[in-house]
C-alpha cells in the first residue's frame, strides 16, 4: 500500500514538471483575457439604457393630412346658336374660371326639346355653386325657372343683344370675362319672379304653351328675348300719375320690409332647394322682366328671324312701325282683386323691372326686389297719340294721367279681352288668351351681383 502511494505522487509530479508554461506565457494569456473583458465592459456601458416604459407616439402621428379645400364650380347652360366658335367660347369660360381659382366651369348646351330648363336641373344635381344662362333673355328665363326657390344663385352673362335684366340691375353685358368674376364672386341678391297664366288654351298650339322663344336652329339669332318688350322699342311709353282710390296697390313705405307671401303665395330667395317652394301653380310661367299683350307680343310674333339676326332690337322697331296703328284692344284690367277697370289699349305691359329696348325706363318706379310689379297700360289714338307718347318718353316727361297712359301697380293683375290676343313673356310668345293672371313672388330668385 505505501509503495503504490509513492509511485502514483511520483506520477502525478512527473507529469506536472513535463506540463509546465513558463510564466512570461501565462502573463500574456492572464492580460489578453483581461483586454476582452474590458473591452466587452465597455462596449456594454456606452448602450442605451432600456426604458421601463415604450415611448408614446406624438399625437401628430395619428391626425390626418387636412385634405386640400374644395375648389367652387359654376354651371354656364349655352344656347349654342348665339356663338360661331363655341370651342373659343369654352376656352374662355375655362380661362376666366381659373383666373378666380375655380374649377373648369360644367358647361351644358341648349336644345330645341329643352331650352334651358332640364340644363339647369341637371346642373343643381351636380351641386354646383352658380348657374349662369349663355344666350338670350329667353334662356335667362328658362334657367331661372329651375332655379326659383331655391339656394342656388343664377349667374348672367351677355349673349344676347337684349340683356334686359342685367341691364336692369347695371351688370356687364359686353365683358364676359368680368361677367363671369360677378357670377362667381358676387353677392346673393333675392329679387322678385312674376308668374303669369294663361286661363284658356293658346291659338294654334293645341294647349301647349311654347317654353322659350328663343330659336335654337338659326346661328346668332337675338331671339325674341334679346328684343326685349317690342311695344317700347317701337313706340316708347311715358309715365304718368298713378291712379289712386284703389286702383294700384300701395308700396311698401321708406324702409319697411315688404311682406312676403304666406305658404304656397312665393317663398323668400333661398329658403329651400325645390322650385316649388316659390308657390308655383299649376299653368303658371315664370318670368323676370315684363309680359305683354296686344301689340307688344304682336310685334315679337310678326319679327323674322332674318331681321333679328341682321338687325339686333332694331327689327322690333320696324316690325312695330308697321302694326302700331292697327285697332285697339277692349279689355278690362283688375288689380289685386279690386274692380276691373275698362281700358281701350293697343298693349298691355306688367313689369318686374322698369328699363326696356333701347335704354326707355317705361316703368320708372319699378323695383325688381320690392314684392310689387307695375304697370302701363298704352291707349295712344292714331298717329298723334303715338307721337306723344313718344315724345314724353323720349323728354322723360310723365306728366299727369292721361287717356293715352295708364298706370298702376299692385301684387296681382287679372286681364280679359274680348277676344284672343298673343301674350309675350320677357320676349318670348308663349301663347293667345282672353284671360290673363299675373303674380309675383317677392324675393323667390337669388341672382349674383
Amino acid at each position: 500500500m505505501l509503495t503504490r502511494t509513492m509511485l502514483t505522487y511520483a506520477g502525478a509530479r512527473a507529469l506536472v514538471v513535463s506540463s509546465s508554461v513558463p510564466p512570461a506565457a501565462w502573463l500574456a494569456i492572464a492580460l489578453l483575457v483581461f483586454a476582452v473583458l474590458f473591452a466587452v465592459a465597455l462596449w456594454l456601458g456606452l448602450q442605451p439604457a432600456p426604458e421601463r416604459h415604450a415611448a408614446r407616439p406624438h399625437r401628430d402621428r395619428f391626425r390626418r393630412e387636412p385634405e386640400p379645400p374644395k375648389r367652387k364650380r359654376m354651371a354656364v347652360i349655352v344656347n349654342p346658336t348665339k356663338f360661331d366658335d363655341l370651342t373659343a367660347v369654352r376656352d374662355r369660360l375655362a380661362a376666366a374660371a381659373a383666373a378666380l381659382d375655380w374649377d373648369p366651369p360644367l358647361i351644358l348646351e341648349t336644345t330645341i326639346e329643352d331650352p334651358g330648363y332640364g340644363q339647369a336641373r341637371a346642373a343643381l344635381a351636380e351641386s354646383v355653386d352658380v348657374v349662369a344662362p349663355l344666350g338670350g333673355d329667353g334662356t335667362v328665363r328658362m334657367v331661372a325657372s329651375a332655379l326659383v326657390g331655391t339656394s342656388t344663385p343664377l349667374g348672367l352673362l351677355p349673349a344676347g343683344t337684349g340683356n334686359l335684366l342685367a341691364r336692369n340691375l347695371e351688370l356687364p353685358v359686353t365683358d364676359l370675362a368680368e361677367a363671369v368674376r360677378l357670377a362667381c364672386t358676387g353677392r346673393n341678391r333675392p329679387i322678385d319672379v312674376g308668374f303669369v297664366a294663361l286661363q284658356e288654351e293658346p291659338l294654334g298650339t293645341g294647349g301647349h304653351i311654347p317654353a322659350s322663344g328663343e330659336d335654337q336652329t338659326a346661328p346668332h339669332d337675338p331671339a325674341g328675348a334679346d328684343g326685349g318688350t317690342a311695344a317700347g322699342g317701337a313706340a316708347g311709353g311715358a309715365a304718368a300719375a298713378r291712379p289712386t282710390a284703389g286702383a294700384a296697390a300701395a308700396r311698401p313705405t321708406a324702409g319697411g320690409p315688404v311682406a312676403r307671401p304666406t305658404a304656397g303665395g312665393g317663398a323668400a330667395g333661398g329658403a329651400a332647394d325645390d322650385g316649388e317652394a316659390a308657390g308655383r301653380h299649376t299653368g303658371e310661367q315664370p318670368f323676370l322682366v315684363m309680359a305683354g299683350i296686344g301689340l307688344d307680343a304682336t310685334i315679337m310674333s310678326d319679327t323674322t328671324e332674318a331681321a333679328k339676326a341682321k338687325l339686333g332690337w332694331s327689327a322690333y322697331v320696324a316690325t312695330g312701325l308697321r302694326n302700331f296703328l292697327g285697332p285697339r284692344l277692349k279689355a278690362h284690367v283688375s288689380v289685386d282683386g279690386g274692380p276691373a277697370q275698362a281700358v281701350h289699349a293697343s298693349t298691355i305691359l306688367i313689369g318686374n323691372v322698369g328699363r326696356i329696348t333701347g335704354g326707355i325706363n317705361l316703368m320708372p318706379e319699378a323695383e325688381v326686389d320690392d314684392g310689387i310689379l307695375d304697370c302701363v297700360v298704352l291707349a295712344p289714338k292714331g298717329l298723334p297719340g303715338w307721337v306723344n307718347v313718344t315724345a314724353r318718353v323720349m323728354t322723360k316727361n310723365r306728366g299727369e294721367r292721361t287717356e293715352q297712359i295708364h298706370r298702376y301697380s299692385g301684387r296681382s293683375f287679372e286681364v280679359t279681352t274680348e277676344v284672343e290676343q298673343p301674350v309675350q313673356l320677357d320676349g318670348d310668345v308663349v301663347g293667345a288668351t282672353r284671360r290673363l293672371t299675373v303674380r309675383v313672388a317677392p324675393g323667390a330668385l337669388l341672382v349674383r351681383t
